[in-house]
């Protein structure tokens, strides 16, 4: 009889230590994590549950906090990827993590290669952890994201599929503006003697012999050119000139 209860004994003593080696009693736990989204099946999975899953280590991890001082820390719990696998998610874009106060933050697929929701923090359950207090009993765990990512009281992660490839069809050339056609500058007048001007411009209006019969000076022979070019005739200024010069020296007085 004293063997026996000494034998009870150590098989008592030996369960105490395995306990407190796994971090003590597994706490009773009311809660439930959801998997949603773009999904194969919708998963709901409770806490009890989830501490029968595979569980993984994250050994001293650094804890990057927005506030205080950024702390070493290690962390257990079952591997996001096996989650989403019993979700049946092949290919996702990123996962949004929601709180039970319905905080919720998006994070991309890269940051959460190794992330675990956290079960066990420096060996000890997470409801079990004073300075963890409110902020358990499950944890949103990322090596490759800040801790203000790491969701704690997680209840959800929602999955947003991965988005579709761009279309790389290459866009039909752009159409070469033509340029506006130029202007051509006006062919350069050719200065005409005052003969030719004579014959071309007044002939039209009148016998030749009206002018070459009269003699007058230059500024008479102006004032009759003025006078013909306000009736009609077509002279520019400097054909007025050449042709008032070449009247007065050939039919003046």
């Amino acid at each position: 009889m004293k063997t026996r209860s000494i034998v009870l004994l150590l098989v008592v003593g030996l369960l105490a230590a395995v306990l407190t080696a796994c971090g003590g009693r597994t706490p009773n736990v009311d809660w439930y994590l959801q998997v949603t989204g773009d999904v194969g099946a919708p998963l709901t999975v409770s806490y009890q549950e989830l501490t029968v899953m595979r569980q993984v280590d994250l050994t001293d991890i650094l804890m990057e906090k927005s506030l205080g001082d950024d702390v070493i820390t290690s962390w257990s719990g079952v591997p996001v990827a096996d989650l989403l696998a019993q979700a049946g998610v092949s290919d996702y874009a990123t996962i949004t993590a929601v709180a039970e106060d319905g905080y919720a933050v998006e994070i991309p697929r890269e940051e959460l290669q190794d992330a675990i929701v956290a079960l066990q923090r420096d060996g000890e359950w997470i409801p079990n952890v004073a300075d963890e207090d409110g902020m358990g009993p499950i944890r949103l765990v990322s090596p490759d994201t800040p801790a203000s990512r790491w969701v704690f009281q997680l209840q959800e992660l929602r999955v947003s599929a991965a988005a579709p490839e761009a279309d790389v069809t290459e866009p039909p050339p752009v159409a070469e503006e033509t340029p506006p056609p130029t202007e051509e500058a006006p062919p350069e007048e050719v200065a005409l003697d005052g003969e030719t001007l004579l014959n071309e411009r007044c002939a039209g209006c009148h016998a030749l012999a009206r002018t070459t019969s009269a003699q007058k000076t230059e500024s008479e022979w102006d004032q009759t050119v003025t006078r013909m070019v306000n009736l009609g005739a077509n002279l520019t200024v400097a054909e007025q000139e050449i042709l008032v010069r070449f009247l007065a020296e050939t039919y003046g007085p």
